[in-house]
């Protein structure tokens, strides 16, 4: 059991050795070529490392990503995202998690760049992260999917339809998300009645 302890602990270790180097150099060359090594490596450590990048994505970093080739970077918002896996949800779940708020974030930002990496996250939330998470969490993602569908563009909101058909949702979240969507009509229709009494008195 040590030896296998320590085997983890080395391995995150050099995990995070790795990637304080991609976070150091703004070279998509080099970036790319560390996130390909690590990209297999399915442990919490990578995505933890690699969320530091994801919020710089939209911050200090936004205008060097967006002067990258297309293909550049796709690639490179794919590797980012291939560390959030049903392994790591952890790294989501843990208290006051940056990492939950950034993919919540993206499922209503409009940019081009934010779309792209709703879109990386997207395809990992359907590949088992969504179906890793807490009841509540998977409850309050599709809330957030609902509620972006009328803020962002038509072709965006069909990928966001497409995923919100295809992730498993159980009858407990269906049940949550139903009452959850309830409330406006509920808040509209006794404003209404509200209103007639008004009217009539």
């Amino acid at each position: 059991m040590t030896s296998l302890l320590l085997t983890i602990s080395q391995r995150r270790a050099i995990i995070g050795a790795l990637l304080s180097h991609v976070v150091s150099w703004q070279s998509i060359p080099v970036r790319l070529a560390i996130l390909r090594i690590l990209s297999g490596s399915r442990d919490i450590a990578f995505f933890r490392g690699s969320l530091p990048l994801l919020l710089s994505a939209q911050s200090n970093e936004k205008n060097w990503i967006a002067s990258l080739s297309d293909k550049q970077r796709e690639e490179y918002v794919d590797l980012l995202f291939s560390g959030l896996d049903a392994n790591s949800v952890h790294a989501l779940v843990e208290g006051e998690s940056k990492g939950w708020t950034f993919v919540k974030s993206l499922l209503s930002a409009t940019d081009v760049l934010s779309a792209q990496l709703r879109n990386a996250s997207l395809r990992q939330f359907s590949r088992g992260v969504f179906n890793a998470l807490p009841h509540a969490m998977r409850a309050e993602y599709l809330q957030e999917m609902v509620s972006a569908l009328d803020q962002i563009t038509t072709d965006d909101a069909f990928a966001l339809k497409a995923t919100l058909a295809a992730l498993p949702v159980d009858a407990a979240v269906l049940i949550s998300v139903l009452s959850y969507m309830s409330r406006p009509l509920e808040g509209s229709a006794a404003s209404q009645k509200k209103r007639q009494k008004q009217d009539e008195g």
